[in-house]
């Protein structure tokens, strides 16, 4: 009967088979699975190819096969690289020379790039080589196929054929490095772009930059690029108040490559120790668990405190694990519950160690309810001594409720017919240790062979090799299987007595493993095989030999070896003998590296069968360019020099980058290292394939090495079956021989509060050391972002140290136009440290007026105890007040500009004082601190960053959120014009009277004045034009108040040709961080008001300001036109129907609109202005204001802003306007 007829009946009656054996002889599902899956598979290939299941030998089918040629070649191309065809004419009547054409097509079928290659000979391979082709040649959109055609020379063509290639538009790598990976506000963002080719030499073009905030907002664009050597560098200085989160630097090629990569900005402090939690991955429950727990300060010292280490249950990825309940069927959440708890003391190096023993393990809730293994979670605390501050590290540990673990490791996924199969099998340590040596180690084993389902009999009669092996000291075991010829599966079972009596039919104390293989397939079951004699990885210039074996005689064989989708080496050899095995060699150049594709093929004879192998080789590889960074000291104090040198090829472009390893701790991933760059590089060499279940054909194993076969000789390909329902087991998988016991196996992953201090007797504490205690005050997180030149093979980079207490991490990059990219095989550390220092415990900020204790450390590593002096500077411009203990604050004039403190500190050990403070000034007040010692002394001067609420107190608003506001700035100037010439010449004074007008509710002490005499009309912009020049801050309204006048500035130097250069650079750098301040700003809605998303509406004036002012500013920053669109959008929204702009926001600072605060003609007007500057015409708005003109006749400012608007628009009424305008005119003392 015919399998395809009756192919259902056929799978239940093989399922009702399988489970009647499995009854019959008492044994478990387990034993039969890969049986029943094996047999299933059968089926189903069978009745696809319409066959029936007693056929054993797939015989090649009757065609012919002329072998006449064979071309194997990439199925990959690539823009920008060569690509390689390799060809081969296998006979041919013609004794002369072949010409072979190898073109490129698209789906068109016009020709993209081809290649002519004039002297082909018989029975030789020949690389035929595409020069590189250019990337607008290869556009992603269209389809490609390699087009290949041999010819005689009087143009006979001998064969012609084409295959489908891929498009992988990947040809060049980019890779970003910044300075750090977590930046503050207002701090200096340091990038680099590297764009090289796969060989790591520079790409010689063009990058564009761009940098995007958390919201999308594009802040800076950089377009254009010239890459010197590969390399781009820029910088970013971030606002004072930019938005928190992660935002995106994006770099795109001329060509196209793009990436982009992520920093974060976040107000934070930096931590001054790490915790290093050490724990085995796996145990057994037989064990006791041991837990190595360390805290190090940056600078290599212990940290003092407690550790608390917690075992817990490691929970699944969704929020809660639900258990049903027995009853009702009720989901219940499992509540979230420490395993095991101690808490511990740190030793003085910062070390200790916990053990949780198996009993402890063993009474805990529920740790035997699971069946085989079960992974925990182990978290430990450091909280140190001095300030509280806790720091934690977790890791993983899986707990396994067996001891012995059997599992088979497979030496490939196939085996070919013919030649041995090496299984290998382990008994370990369920943890993976090595077995003991009082552990038995008879393994019973046995082996089935099959072919398409049906058992191959022994000589015996039965069914299945069995025999007892013994395992080494070790637990290991190696052994041949050799497969009969008509084998296309094999199963081989291991099991396993744990109770040593070797009674391996027990389900309870049996461990199990099986090992199932099936064979690759050939019509005439002729099978290679090719086996490197030394083992890999593999180096560059080495000489690799390989033993081609095979089941019948072969006179000659082929090779080629792949790598980056580049056929690198071709040839054949003809053999004196025809009897394998023989050998070959060739040697491993740079281009093979990382990894190669080897395939070894031989053509019958006969039936011209191609018969092939294939390996991968793993191939170390050095950078070309070889780069070393040394430092001239392993360790030093701060101020001091040192000096870093990079060794590489000269004429290099170095990189040099230095950071402080508290960073790293916070966040890494801002450094390009040697893993990125070899998985980057790797990328081009792989090869992805379909999924492939059973043994491999000739033409499998030609596309599993990356390759297309074009040819007209026999290169099988076994029919496929479709998908089925049934749910395989993996092979060599393990598990335990019973239902309910045995063992799986497996084949072979602040703010600080105020506690006053106990006095000490002044008397004990000696005068200060002369000479006084330098001052620390440079403390960066990134200290060296540079970039330079080797000369004669080395870059010196001399640098002084930095005042912080830490290590600091040091990386280095180099590049060169030929030799290319080379790193650095490690960062060097430097340690920075002295034996007594003090410092300071601070949070990230504090308010004004806020009561807070500075928390001084006093760290003394010297081998005699220290009578230390604390003292705080204390004087009129410190901009904080002391308290006393009754919260009173202490007076200047007695404290002798400082306040003291004094604390004895034992040797090798730190000791903690307090400063009572409150802040009385806005920005950053600068905490000066000295510590006198008996024998040393430190002094520190650290910014602490002082704020007073989240509103500005630029706004004249009380009481708004619970803060008070004392106020905000305001400005007056008074113009009085003095004419020195006068009719009578006995006059020689001039008096002026000039009114002083100060606001009713002014701040008490906030008033000055101040007179300037300039004898030229614009002498009072010019010789204060820097003072307009300020830093934006502040709300939506604040920060624009402070934007424009820079943009005034640059425009007034700009008209008047006036070369300012610091004067033009502060004021670029001030619109850039008003810019993306501004930014924080626009609501979702695309408007702009005060306080972003928080308030109710957006604001149409503000909005129409920001408009008007980016477009003002374009001509000297990047202003994403984006933005600028969008928010016209929103503007358009706000029109009625009468062509008048209408305000549903709110403006805080209404001085800032003059006339238009009251919205109507005048906001009508302004918003016209915006849009037609920005070269957008509504001619609806437009209109209105025309009809309106005698609406506006008593307002002055009104009047101004339509005119100004219609003269924009070239209105017909501009000119009656001007001339209403002219009779508001005043004059007064010369002043219009």
């Amino acid at each position: 009967m015919r399998i395809s007829q009756n192919l259902e009946i056929l799978k239940f009656l093989t399922i009702l088979l399988i489970a009647h054996r499995s009854y019959q002889s008492n044994s478990t599902d387990v034993e039969y699975y890969d049986e029943a899956t094996t047999l299933l598979d059968d089926i189903a290939t069978a009745s696809q190819n319409g066959t029936d299941l007693e056929q054993s030998v797939t015989e090649a089918p009757q065609i012919k096969n002329n072998g006449t040629y064979l071309v194997l070649a990439p199925s990959v191309i690539r823009p920008q690289w060569p690509y390689s065809v390799s060809v081969q004419i296998l006979k041919s009547q013609e004794k002369k020379p072949k010409s072979v054409r190898v073109q490129i097509r698209n789906d068109q079928n016009e020709t993209v790039a081809e290649k002519i290659e004039p002297n082909v000979h018989v029975k030789t391979t020949k690389i035929v080589t595409i020069d590189p082709i250019r990337v607008d040649k290869l556009p992603t959109a269209n389809k490609y196929k390699l087009h290949v055609r041999g010819e005689t020379a009087d143009s006979k063509v001998i064969f012609e054929d084409e295959k489908e290639l891929k498009l992988e538009g990947k040809h060049i790598s980019t890779f970003i490095q910044t300075d750090k990976a977590i930046y503050k506000p207002s701090a200096l963002v340091q990038y680099r772009v590297i764009v090289i080719k796969p060989d790591l030499v520079p790409y010689k073009g063009k990058v564009s930059v761009q940098i995007l905030d958390p919201k999308g907002n594009m802040i800076s664009q950089s377009e254009g690029n010239v890459l010197d050597r590969g390399v781009y560098s820029n910088s970013l200085q971030l606002a004072s108040e930019p938005p928190l989160g992660d935002w995106k630097i994006v770099a795109q090629t001329d060509n196209g490559d793009k990436l982009q990569k992520a920093f974060t900005v976040e107000k934070y402090v930096l931590p001054k120790f790490e915790i290093n939690v050490k724990a085995p991955t796996s145990i057994t429950i037989d064990k006791d668990l041991t837990i190595f727990v360390s805290g190090k300060y940056t600078y290599g010292k212990g940290v003092t405190g407690k550790a608390t280490i917690s075992i817990d249950r490691l929970q699944p990825s969704h929020s809660y694990h639900y258990s049903r309940s027995r009853y009702s069927g009720a989901k219940t959440p499992i509540k979230k519950e420490y395993y095991a708890e101690k808490t511990v003391d740190l030793s003085e190096s910062g070390e200790t160690s916990v053990t949780f023993s198996k009993d402890e393990l063993k009474n805990v809730d529920s740790f035997y309810n699971y069946y085989y293994s079960k992974s925990v979670e182990i978290t430990a605390k450091i909280a140190e001594s001095l300030t509280g501050i806790e720091r934690e590290a977790k890791t993983k540990v899986t707990i396994y409720k067996e001891t012995l673990k059997l599992a088979f490791v497979k030496e490939a996924p196939t085996f070919k017919p013919g030649f041995e199969y090496t299984a290998h099998l382990s008994l370990t340590q369920t943890d993976n240790t090595p077995i003991g040596k009082e552990t038995p180690r008879k393994v019973q084993i046995k082996t089935e062979y099959s072919n398409r389902g049906t058992k191959i009999l022994q000589s015996d009669g039965k069914g299945e090799e069995m025999k007892i092996v013994e395992l080494d000291e070790q637990g290991l075991i190696s052994f041949n299987v050799q497969p009969p010829l008509n084998c296309t599966t094999f199963t081989i079972r291991a099991r396993y007595d744990k109770t040593g009596k070797d009674d391996f039919d027990k389900t309870v104390s049996t461990l199990y493993a099986s090992l199932q293989v099936q064979a690759d397939q050939s019509p005439s079951n002729t099978f290679m095989k090719v086996i490197p004699e030394q083992k890999s990885p593999y180096r560059v210039g080495e000489s690799i030999w390989f033993v081609v074996n095979a089941t019948r005689n072969i006179p000659d064989f082929s090779y080629q070896v792949m790598s980056g989708w580049q056929i690198l080496k071709t040839g054949v050899f003809e053999m004196d003998s025809a009897i394998p095995p023989h050998r070959f060699q060739f040697e491993i150049t740079k281009q093979m590296a990382p990894k190669s594709h080897l395939i070894v093929y031989h053509i019958l004879p006969t039936t011209n069968e191609i018969v092939a192998d294939y390996i991968e080789l793993q191939i170390e590889s050095d950078y070309n360019n070889k780069v070393s960074l040394s430092i001239s000291k392993n360790e030093t104090q701060p101020g001091e020099n040192v000096t870093f040198m990079v060794n590489c090829d000269s004429n290099s472009l170095v990189s040099l980058l230095a950071i402080d390893q508290s960073v790293l701790l916070l966040k890494s991933g801002n450094d390009i290292t040697n893993d990125l760059v070899k998985s980057e590089i790797e990328a081009y060499s792989k090869i992805s394939t379909p999924h492939h279940y059973g043994g491999y054909d000739a033409n499998g194993i030609i596309k599993k090495s990356g390759l297309i076969a074009m040819t007209d000789a026999y290169l099988y390909q076994t029919p496929r079956p479709a998908p089925t329902r049934y749910r395989h087991r993996p092979t060599g998988s393990a598990r335990g021989g019973g239902r309910r016991g045995g063992s799986r196996g497996g084949t072979t992953a602040g703010r600080v509060l105020y506690s006053a201090p106990k006095p000490v007797p002044a008397a004990t504490f000696a005068q200060a050391p002369e000479p006084e205690p330098v001052l620390r005050q440079t403390f960066p997180e990134t200290w060296i972002f540079l970039n330079g030149t080797s000369t004669d093979g080395k870059a010196a980079f001399e640098e002084t140290v930095p005042d912080t207490i830490t290590s600091w991490v040091a990386s280095a990059f180099a590049i060169h136009d030929d030799s290319g990219l080379g790193l650095a095989p490690a960062t060097s550390n430097l340690r920075v440290f002295r034996p007594f220092f003090i410092h300071l415990n601070l949070p990230y900020s504090v308010k004004r007026g806020e009561k807070f204790a500075v928390q001084v450390l006093v760290f003394s590593y010297m081998n005699k105890e220290q009578n230390v002096v604390v003292s705080l500077k204390y004087d009129k411009d410190t901009g904080f007040d002391i308290l006393n203990k009754d919260g009173s604050i202490v007076k200047r004039d007695a404290s002798n500009n400082q306040i003291t403190r004094n604390v004895v500190v034992p040797a090798d050990t730190s000791r903690t004082v307090y400063f009572p403070i409150v802040p009385t000034q806005i920005g950053t007040v600068k905490l000066t601190v000295t510590a006198k010692g008996s024998q040393a002394g430190d002094a520190v001067e650290i910014p602490l960053k002082v704020e007073v609420s989240e509103i500005s107190t630029f706004l004249p608003i009380k009481n708004f959120h619970n803060v008070q506001s004392e106020g905000y700035r305001t400005d007056r100037n008074e113009p009085v014009l003095i004419e020195l010439y006068d009719k009578s010449p006995a006059s020689k004074e001039l008096t002026k009277i000039v009114n002083m007008e100060f606001p009713s509710d002014i701040v008490e002490g906030s008033k000055k004045a101040s007179v300037q005499v300039i004898g030229d009309i614009m002498g009072p912009v010019l010789s204060s034009i820097g003072s307009l020049l300020q830093m934006p801050t502040g709300c939506g309204e604040q920060n624009m108040l402070l934007l424009v006048p820079n943009i005034v500035v640059l425009k007034y130097l700009k008209a008047t040709n006036r070369k300012e250069k610091k004067l033009e650079e502060k004021a670029l750098e001030h619109m850039k961080v008003g810019y993306q301040r501004e930014l924080t700003y626009k609501r979702s809605d695309n408007s702009f008001s005060a306080f972003g998303n928080s308030d109710k509406h957006g604001s149409t004036w503000l909005t129409a300001f920001v408009v008007r002012s980016f477009a003002q500013a374009k001509p000297f920053i990047f202003i994403d036109q984006a933005v600028v669109n969008k928010s016209i959008d929103f503007l358009n929204t706000q029109q009625l129907m009468t062509g008048a702009f209408a305000e549903q926001g709110h403006i805080h600072h209404k001085a800032m609109q003059g006339g238009a605060s009251d919205g109507g003609l005048a906001l009508t007007a302004y918003v016209v202005v915006a849009l037609l500057e920005n070269g957008i015409r509504n001619d609806k708005a437009i209109e209105y204001l025309e009809k309106h003109l005698d609406d506006a006749k008593d307002d002055v400012y009104m009047m101004a802003v339509i005119n100004y608007a219609l003269t924009l628009a070239n209105s017909d009424k501009r000119k009656d306007l001007a001339a209403q305008l002219q009779t508001k005119r005043n004059e007064s003392d010369g002043m219009v």
